[in-house]
């Protein structure tokens, strides 16, 4: 691969968001929004 366009990252972006996001978290996760929100963010 010689270079990255905006094509290809937008193209990578929409696939990214046509999905559930997978999330993981470490340590004190007190403070993690709950997976749904999360989701309902991103819609």
């Amino acid at each position: 691969m010689e270079e990255i366009t905006l094509d290809d990252v937008a193209t990578f972006a929409r696939k990214m968001l046509a999905t559930q996001p997978t999330m993981a978290s470490w340590g004190n996760v007190d403070k993690v929004p709950p997976y749904e929100f999360i989701c309902k963010r991103l819609q």
